[in-house]
């Protein structure tokens, strides 16, 4: 119950800074540039609602990429990367140029590598997913419980309850990690 009391009051109180804020970009359409430090903001922001499940306010935050909105190539792409796994974790849609995207980016983070796989799980590619996966947990450099999640979906047996155990532990909103697997 704490757990959840803190969750309540996180959200809240997001709703809350969200609606004081002011949004300088929201004028016609995202269209206007944002000031760097007022996207730098808004990026932390958005990564905030995405560690905590709260994907219907990180989709309200965060504009459609391409538009230059965000000032610097380096934010426009990190706002891509965000659209990326919101597509991937909320819409639950095919998104084959997030593999495109995640497999091209010249700055390559263990959370691009990550993403990257849960892109080939969303496309099928198994293989591949489970090889970068397997990787980022044998050197236990897996960035978050959503890398854990996705390993246990495509894996079976004592990896998949190794993968499953992991992710209750890393994961910030624990039920992504579906039901407790069963060891009898």
């Amino acid at each position: 119950m704490p757990g959840r009391l803190t969750l309540l009051t996180t959200t809240a109180l997001t709703l809350i800074a969200a609606l004081v804020t002011p949004n300088h970009a929201a004028a016609c359409g995202n269209a206007d540039r944002m000031e760097h430090d007022d996207a730098v903001k808004r990026i932390a922001q958005i990564e905030f609602h995405l560690r905590y499940e709260q994907h219907w306010l990180a989709d309200q935050a965060l504009p459609t990429p391409g538009l230059g909105t965000w000032g610097t190539e380096e934010l426009e792409d990190r706002a891509t990367d965000l659209r990326y796994v919101l597509d991937l974790r909320w819409k639950k849609r095919k998104v084959g140029h997030a593999v495109e995207w995640f497999r091209e980016r010249p700055r390559k983070t263990l959370e691009h590598r990550a993403w990257l796989a849960e892109a080939l799980v969303e496309n099928d590619t198994l293989h591949e997913a489970r090889t970068i996966l397997r990787d980022l947990d044998k050197r236990d450099v897996m960035p978050d419980g959503h890398g854990y999640a996705t390993l246990a979906r495509i894996t079976q047996g004592d990896e998949r309850i190794a993968a499953l155990s992991k992710c209750r532990k890393r994961a910030v909103v624990k039920s992504i990690c579906g039901a407790a697997p069963r060891t009898t």
